[in-house]
């Protein structure tokens, strides 16, 4: 399409007046009610060249000037003129133009102009009329200012707008003290916007300004909090938010010394804000005693940093006194439990470390509090209960670990943990149909698996023995208890032995209680899971098979319960198939109506029991009603083909594979659609049927490598390369190969040879390069037998090392591993192309590294450290002299040492001195 569009004019006054008439024409015609789209429409036309035309300004010199003159000029002189709106989506564009400007285009500006455009933008933040009525404009400038003061080392920014401000409010009220709190708030936001080392000198300077702006901060607060104020209680509320949100900020980027926050008394005044507040004050003050929080030094040992601790467990302390959950909403509670884990996170490692707390008296009483505290928050809704895991994930695994001292002398606490716990898991008595309640509750699924975690957390730690008596210390005679405590049970069955009497007694409960009576839906489904886990105990209690059996695949005909009982039977047929009924199955899949992925399940378990059954007139019975099955989705009947020949014997499996051939084939070839759905289920069948086969499959083998070129050449997607690459690593001999791979290789050549191409299709990159891989390591000899090919494949690699995609990228470098570890390397065959090889992959790789590329610098196969031990090994003059040539001299003299984790240390060292050192 041809741009109509006018060339940008270099005169500010006619620039200016064709950006206006370009945005009045986007947002009126956005702001104009019409169901026309069709790119025809004169409206929609019109809208795309605006905004065209506006997108390729913003880069432009000009576009300082005009923003600025934007910003200045009043948009709406005259009566009759546009609403106030439109005017206000001119000045944020104009803004949001700016902030850009200041973080990537500010080379265009002369270094002494800088000063008039901060305060340009700053006469325009404190010349607006209102703050709340202009917060996303004044953020906006806010930002741009931050971005501004970075790149000029503005470093009394903080003295200067704190001053501005005093001289400023009594005149311009509050509209001036919350403008400046936002600009304090934004300035630390954009120190990203330079990565020289310099700007930690700015960062240094801001610093030390830390304390000047605590002061200003903590005089705005009590401003806000004074009865005496002269602000009303809607503008006190703003300044308090705003002076939080700047301590959150301030905090977060640049840090706090325990002496200014000892002296500002800040945590105390954020404690008593929470305590009294709701809605956004509420939540501002708890993001900043979390923020305030996480960069606290802990080391009692300095007396500052103990002053900060004791001052931090003390107003937690004061807000547990004031915390009464019943008459707050969820939010609320759910903040304050936010401030006492963060509180248990920072400090009570202070419990674990090396330090005499019996010296520390006080340190040791508020830390014992705040673990009764975070105790207590267990008790309450389990959507707030929950956001106590992650300390205690911390409490169990970090700060106890495997001090057995300290084990002992928080026992009673673990003890009440594990209750708790316990206690979390529980449906609630109302719970009703299982189906609702879960789509009703839709966290409640989630909260539970986190529970489990943190019990197997805790039987990790403390035993199986103790878990399975504490467990059981809170079995109740009703059946919300009893789910919970099977569910337990199945969450630590790595730890839990199938043959300990609790198990057995369980089991009991269950046939008696659960299956002997009125199923309860979601005891029934925790009872399925409980079987599954124990399903070992079955097989010396074979009395007790034919009720448990029996309940289960009756248990198939509920469909709220149907995926935990085929998932059961499915496990029963991994520890006891001898020992099950195949015919009762064979029946519940034929009569009852299976969701199509327990339809796979059920498959799976007669599958393994085939492999073990003598009845020869049900095994073929069952095996042709399968196999002949073929409705409704095709994925799903490729899907039970799969699990058929991965647990069918050998023999068996070869007669699925000639049965189901014809329509993998078909279904493969009709395939339109552009994903890889399909592709991938049939391939996985054919994996699975190489390896469930071995030397049984050879007689398939040409045909299976046909059908691969030919879907690869028609549909050109990846699985039918990984496809192949599996008949690679098992067929490694195979007369054929070579035809297939000389096959696939010209169409991945014929398709793919520009690196814009490689960008639409990283997936097949991916594969071939794996294919590629496993050629030259398993069949090199067969595999390459066109000297074009081998040199248009490395040619390839060569391109794939540009394609900046972390999957891809992996692949090629496990090529080249592969390749330099073959016999192609060990014989000689590169001889002749190493040195030139090598030259080009070590100029690609070094680029790559000082552009900041960090994938797979290492870590196992296909890793860039790799990559170059292995030039190194074949060819370590010209590896070091490629090296040394692009100015990596700290990895090539890595190399001379020969040692993986120092060369992949000298990488990162590299990168690092590449981006100057700098934050980035």
């Amino acid at each position: 399409m041809t741009n109509t569009n006018p060339e940008h004019s270099e005169d500010i006054a006619e620039e200016t007046h064709r950006i206006k008439l370009a945005l009045t024409t986007v947002f009126s015609s956005t702001n104009t009610n019409t169901t026309n789209t069709s790119h025809h429409d004169p409206l929609t036309a019109s809208r795309d060249a605006a905004n065209a035309y506006l997108t390729s300004f913003q880069p432009l010199p000009i576009a300082w000037m005009v923003c600025d003159a934007l910003l200045h000029e009043d948009l709406s002189p005259v009566r009759n003129s546009p609403p106030r709106q439109l005017d206000d989506a001119k000045r944020y564009f104009a803004a949001q133009t700016l902030h850009s400007k200041c973080r990537y285009d500010i080379y265009q500006l002369p270094k002494e102009s800088l000063a008039s455009l901060r305060d340009s933008i700053l006469q325009t933040i404190y010349g607006m009329e209102s703050y709340a009525a202009s917060k996303p404009l004044i953020m906006r400038l806010a930002l741009a200012v931050s971005a501004l003061s970075v790149h000029m080392d503005w470093n009394g920014a903080i003295s200067d707008l704190i001053q501005h401000c005093s001289d400023a409010a009594a005149t311009g009220g509050v509209h001036v003290v919350l403008s400046t709190l936002e600009l304090l708030g934004r300035l630390a936001e954009e120190l990203n916007v330079r990565t020289d080392t310099n700007v930690d000198v700015y960062v240094a300077e801001m610093r030390k300004n830390t304390a000047l702006l605590f002061q200003f901060l903590d005089y705005c607060s009590e401003q806000a909090q004074s009865e005496q104020s002269s602000f009303s209680v809607k503008e006190r509320e703003l300044i308090l938010r705003q002076v939080y949100a700047c301590i959150d900020s301030n905090v977060y980027f640049l840090g706090i010394d325990q002496d200014v926050l000892n002296r500002s008394q800040i945590v105390t005044k954020l404690s008593q804000t929470m305590s009294r507040s709701s809605g956004q004050l509420h939540e501002v003050s708890v993001d900043a005693l979390v923020t305030i929080l996480r960069s606290m030094e802990v080391n009692i040992d300095y007396p500052a940093n103990k002053e900060a601790v004791l001052s931090m467990l003390s107003a937690c302390v004061h807000l547990a006194a004031s915390f009464h959950p019943t008459s707050l909403d969820e939010e609320v509670c759910r903040g304050y439990v936010r401030v006492f884990c963060e509180v248990g996170e920072t400090l009570c490692p202070l419990l674990s470390m090396n330090y005499d707390l019996t010296k520390h008296a006080d340190v040791r009483s508020g830390l014992e509090t705040i673990l009764d505290i975070l105790l207590k928050c267990m008790d309450l809704e389990a959507e707030v209960a929950v956001v106590t895991l992650q300390f205690y994930f911390k409490f169990v695994n970090d700060i106890l670990g495997y001090d057995f001292e300290l084990i002992d002398v928080y026992s009673k606490h673990l003890d009440e943990l594990v209750n708790k716990c316990v206690s979390l898991l529980r449906f609630p008595n109302d719970a009703g149909d299982l189906k609702e309640f879960l789509e009703d509750n839709d966290n409640f699924e989630s909260n539970r698996f986190a529970i489990l975690d943190l019990l197997e957390d805790l039987c990790r730690l403390l035993g199986s023995d103790y878990m399975v008596k504490r467990l059981c210390q809170n079995l109740q005679p009703d059946m919300i208890s009893l789910e919970a405590i099977l569910l337990s049970f199945h969450g630590n069955d790595k730890f839990i032995s199938y043959d300990c009497p609790e198990v057995s007694n369980l089991f009991q409960i269950i046939e008696s209680h659960v299956f002997g009576g009125s199923q309860v839906e979601f005891v029934a489904n925790t009872a399925n899971l409980f079987v599954a886990s124990y399903a070992r105990w079955l097989s010396a209690n074979q009395n007790r098979i034919p009720i448990i059996f029996g309940n289960v695949v009756k248990s198939i005909e509920s469909s709220v319960i149907q995926t935990s009982a085929c998932r059961c039977l499915n496990r029963m047929a991994d520890e006891i198939p001898e020992l099950m009924d195949l015919k009762s199955i064979v029946q519940a899949y034929h009569t009852v109506e299976l969701d199509p992925k327990n339809a796979v399940f059920l498959v799976e378990c007669m599958a393994k029991l085939i492999s073990v059954h003598k009845d020869a007139n049900l095994i073929n019975e069952t095996l042709k009603y399968l196999l002949t099955e073929n409705t409704g989705v095709f994925a799903i009947y490729c899907e039970k083909l799969t699990a058929l020949v991965r647990y069918l014997p050998p023999n068996i499996t070869v007669d699925v594979v000639k049965h189901s051939w014809g329509a993998l084939a078909s279904a493969a070839k009709r395939d339109t659609s552009r994903d890889t759905a399909l592709a991938e289920k049939v391939c996985r069948f054919y994996k699975h049927s190489v390896r469930a086969t071995k030397s049984l499959f050879e007689p398939f083998l040409n045909e299976l490598m046909n059908l691969f070129v030919i879907l690869f050449n028609e549909k050109f997607k990846s699985p039918f390369l990984y496809g192949a690459s599996i008949l690679v690593s098992e067929f490694s001999n195979a007369p054929q190969l070579s035809q297939m791979i000389l096959a696939l290789s010209s169409t991945f050549f014929a398709k793919l040879s520009t690196l814009e191409q490689y960008t639409q299709a990283p997936d097949v990159v991916e594969e071939f390069f794996y294919l590629m891989g496993r050629v030259v390591q398993y069949s090199s000899k067969v595999a390459f037998k066109s000297n074009e090919q081998f040199e248009l494949t490395l040619n390839a690699s060569r391109i794939g090392l540009k394609l900046l995609h972390r999957d891809a990228y992996k692949a090629v470098l496990v090529f080249i591993e592969s390749l330099l570890a073959s016999e192609l390397a060990s014989n000689g065959s590169l001889n002749n192309i190493l040195p030139s090889y090598i030259k080009g992959i070590v100029e690609l790789l070094i680029s790559n590294l000082a552009n900041g590329t960090t994938m797979n610098l290492d870590g196992g196969s296909g890793s860039v450290c790799g990559v170059l031990l292995k030039f190194n090994n074949l060819n370590p003059t010209e590896t070091s002299s490629q090296l040394n040539a692009c100015g990596a001299f700290v990895i090539s003299d890595s190399l001379l040492r020969a040692d993986r984790r120092d060369v992949c240390n000298a990488i990162r060292r590299f990168i690092n001195e590449s981006r100057g050192g700098g934050r980035r």
